[in-house]
Formats: C-alpha cells, sequence, structure tokens
C-alpha cells in the first residue's frame, strides 16, 4: 500500500501527524508530506487517511490504484494553489 498527500486539497490540519508520526511529516516549506518509512502498519495509514478532513491522504494499492478516497468521492471544498503530491510505499 502506498500513501500520499494531495497538497492541492490538504488544510494543514495535522491528523495525519498525529495518526501516522513515521510516515508523514511537515517539510521546510510547512506543507505535510509523506516521507519514506519502514512502517509496515497499514491501520495506521488508513487512520490517517480515513481521519482527514479534507481528504487529503490518498490510499494506494501496490499496482497504483486508488482505493481510498474513492474516485469521485473527495473532498468538494475549493483546493490549493500547490499541485504538487509526494508518496510513499508503506512496506
Amino acid at each position: 500500500m502506498k500513501a500520499r498527500i494531495d497538497r492541492e486539497l490538504c488544510a494543514g490540519t495535522g491528523w495525519c501527524l498525529v495518526a501516522a508520526p513515521q510516515v508523514f511529516k511537515v517539510g521546510d516549506d510547512g506543507q505535510t508530506y509523506a516521507a519514506d518509512s519502514e512502517l509496515r502498519n497499514e491501520s495506521l495509514l488508513w487512520r490517517a487517511a480515513e481521519g482527514c478532513p479534507r481528504q487529503a491522504v490518498i490510499l494506494e494499492d501496490d499496482d497504483g490504484n486508488q482505493i481510498y478516497p474513492r474516485e469521485g468521492t473527495g473532498c468538494k471544498l475549493p483546493r490549493r494553489a500547490h499541485a504538487e503530491e509526494h508518496s510513499v510505499a508503506a512496506r
């Protein structure tokens, strides 16, 4: 499983940092991103994704298929100006 942050949707609430601090970090630019880690507990990734109020934490299976949130069910709030996404694979 792989997690990534949709930086256009991320509002910086920090929920993912609380739910899975081994995976998510804050960069020098103040933006949250998924950092490389040896996390083997996928339940933490699910907790981070399901707890994100903007549904900015995207989960993908090992083949790159988005499994959360399901396509078309994501947050409808206005998007941020940043289009960059960072990702990390859960091993």
